[in-house]
């Protein structure tokens, strides 16, 4: 959320500091899913600075064995993203990709199945269209 007391430990920051303060948290056998409300291209942002952010939440997810099954599947870099899972006040134009699935890299090696739901089908109900993990 939008922390306005403490504009540092706003959006993923909140995962950051989650990570940070349960270091047990999560492990090889977790999945981290959901609306992170951030993407690595806002990182370096100087209106922005945070007390931790998408690389550093990455980071950790990846040094605890989990990895972004869509970017693993997709081959696409963070923050360059070819399929968008938010539009911006739910316009076309306005494309972002801050939903993720981090997965133990051993689900990934399976025959996981991914998809991103498509905007036509999904702005109706929300500004954001699932990310659909199937292993």
């Amino acid at each position: 959320m939008n922390n306005k007391e403490n504009p540092r430990k706003r959006y993923i920051s909140q995962v950051y500091t989650a990570l940070e303060k349960n270091p047990n948290l999560v492990n090889e056998d977790t999945v981290v899913a959901g609306d992170f409300n951030w993407s690595v291209m806002w990182d370096e942002s100087p209106n922005s600075p945070l007390c931790g952010d998408f690389g550093d939440v990455q980071r950790e997810l990846n040094q605890n064995g989990l990895y972004s099954a869509y970017h693993t599947v997709s081959g696409d870099e963070f923050g360059e993203e070819t399929e968008a899972t938010f539009y911006m006040h739910k316009k076309k134009e306005r494309p972002y990709h801050i939903d993720y699935a981090f997965l133990p890299r051993e689900l990934m090696d399976s025959d996981e199945d991914l998809t991103v739901g498509e905007y036509e089908h999904w702005i109706e109900a929300s500004d954001h269209v699932p990310l659909v993990v199937t292993f």
